[in-house]
């Protein structure tokens, strides 16, 4: 007779996983349960919520850091790929990851001189 063990996510049988493989999944389904209690807690969506704050004036902090070193070596072309990178994110909703791939592209290809290190 085939034997199965009941999973809150399924039923799996003995004959097809392993009994570690099992101890991994019904492992999962408890941190899940775990990590969906934790994330509904009053007190640490607050806290969450303060720390995305902080990490947002960092991220600006930083952003603004930059700009200020570009525009003090007065080069055009990095000046242009911060301002279109905003511009492309903040006005068109452009994914934040193709502007990150197209930015590495422009540095790969036109970015490589001296002067801009």
């Amino acid at each position: 007779m085939q034997q199965v063990f009941p999973v809150a996510d399924g039923c799996v049988s003995w004959r097809v996983s392993s009994l570690p493989a099992l101890f991994v999944q019904g492992l999962s389904v408890q941190l899940s349960y775990f990590y969906d209690a934790f994330a509904h807690n009053y007190y640490v969506q607050i806290l969450l919520r303060g720390m995305q704050c902080g990490a947002t004036a960092l991220i600006l902090d930083v952003g603004i850091n930059l700009l200020q070193k570009e525009l003090k070596k007065k080069l055009l072309l990095p000046c242009l790929i911060i301002f279109g990178t905003f511009i492309a994110n903040y006005f068109f909703q452009v994914n934040i990851m193709y502007l990150i791939l197209i930015d590495a592209v422009i540095g790969y290809l036109w970015l490589q001189d001296e002067k801009y290190s």
